[in-house]
């Protein structure tokens, strides 16, 4: 991603506004973003490549697989639980 659209990117998530492509009005909404990849952020940062200001952005909430793995373990161990409770009832 080019560093003039990680700058849009933040002022973007910033105050939540944005142009759009060929317009001239300044929109503002209200959203949620969910970011993912695949690359070494550290990295990317260490090399200048990728924004340190974006990166604490964005960076609210981390999953790791080894996470995601044990939350599918964990409902689908509470689902049978839950079944077994509501089926003895």
């Amino acid at each position: 991603m080019s560093r003039s659209l990680q700058a849009k990117l933040l002022r973007f998530l910033e105050d939540g506004s944005f142009t759009r492509v060929g317009g001239n009005d300044e929109l503002k909404v209200d959203v949620r973003l969910i970011a993912a990849t695949n690359r070494d952020i550290i990295l990317a940062i260490s090399q200048n490549n990728f924004r340190e200001d974006l990166f604490h952005r964005l960076n609210v909430v981390t999953l790791s697989p080894s996470r995601c793995a044990n939350a599918a373990t964990t409902s689908s161990s509470w689902r049978r639980t839950s079944w077994a409770t509501t089926t003895a009832s």
